[in-house]
């Protein structure tokens, strides 16, 4: 129902579009953040996608530098390590692929919500 973009928030009904801008002065912008208020931020789209890296990109942001590794097996032992480094690849699977994803929901939308809903 809701596509968000960098300017403004974009509307579609049975096929039409209505772009409504991030103006608290706008009835439309209005009826968007009581559709968040009514239903969270389930149905809008987050905007532009963004790229979701393969496996072991992933993977070697998390790891440990080897002087943290090394130091970890050092003081906590080798099946410390094992566990630090298994956690890291059961969260990214070699089955992964570089993909794109949806991009989420900018916290801005649920902030305009709760104020205007008065949390």
């Amino acid at each position: 129902m809701y596509k968000l973009t960098e300017n403004s928030i974009i509307k579609s009904v049975d096929g039409s579009t209505m772009s409504i801008p991030k103006d608290p002065a706008n009835r439309h912008y209005q009826e968007f953040l009581d559709y968040v208020i009514e239903n969270g931020v389930d149905g809008i789209d987050g905007g532009e996608e963004v790229t979701q890296e393969d496996y072991a990109t992933l993977r070697q942001a998390e790891y440990p530098s080897m002087e943290e590794q090394m130091d970890m097996i050092y003081h906590a032992g080798v099946d410390a390590w094992r566990a630090a480094i298994k956690a890291i690849k059961d969260k990214y699977p070699k089955n992964m692929k570089r993909q794109t994803v949806p991009k989420p929901v900018p916290a801005w939308v649920m902030e305009e919500a709760n104020k205007k809903a008065g949390r």
